[in-house]
């Protein structure tokens, strides 16, 4: 049943694809009469009418042998290319995310700047507040000279107060 069909289509197309004719491209002005000729030729008449021909003979689908081993194996042909791709895919995915984490990892290079950053702000610090200390303990040191000064000023006053005049023999 589907095979005239399919016969009637295909002289439909040739029809539509065939060329025009030389009488039609000397007049495109003047419009096709009913006296004139059939487009058509009586081959493609009569493969268009091949429905009604006694050589045709209908064949019966159930009867035909079945092509479902073979529509099986294309499927499971074409599944194992898909598979055989996925698994690629996969694996060009998973090397993606590897680089990707390994991209992301954190070197010494990342860390450069921060403990650079880090190291000169201590010693910054450090220095300052060593200053800081310094100049406090000097401070202190001289207070402490000072307090030392002042005892041992006591000290020799109160030696000198309690030193007896000496006598003089000659010139006194």
């Amino acid at each position: 049943m589907l095979q005239p069909r399919v016969r009637c289509f295909g002289a439909l197309r040739a029809l539509r694809n065939r060329t025009p004719r030389a009488s039609q491209v000397k007049n495109p002005a003047e419009p096709p009469s009913d006296a004139e000729e059939s487009p058509l030729s009586p081959a493609e008449l009569e493969a268009i009418n091949n429905i009604q021909s006694s050589l045709y003979q209908p064949s019966d689908p159930f009867l035909e042998p079945s092509k479902a081993d073979l529509i099986q194996q294309k499927i499971d042909a074409i599944s194992q290319k898909l598979e055989r791709q996925k698994q690629l895919e996969q694996a060009k995915y998973q090397k993606l995310i590897e680089e990707q984490e390994q991209a992301l990892r954190p070197t010494l290079g990342d860390y450069k700047r921060p403990i650079t950053s880090f190291l000169l702000l201590g010693s910054g610090v450090y220095l300052l507040l060593q200053y800081a200390w310094t100049c406090l303990e000097g401070e202190e040191h001289i207070i402490a000279m000072e307090q030392r000064t002042r005892e041992y000023e006591k000290e020799i006053q109160t030696l000198l107060d309690q030193q007896v005049a000496k006598k003089k023999w000659f010139w006194s």
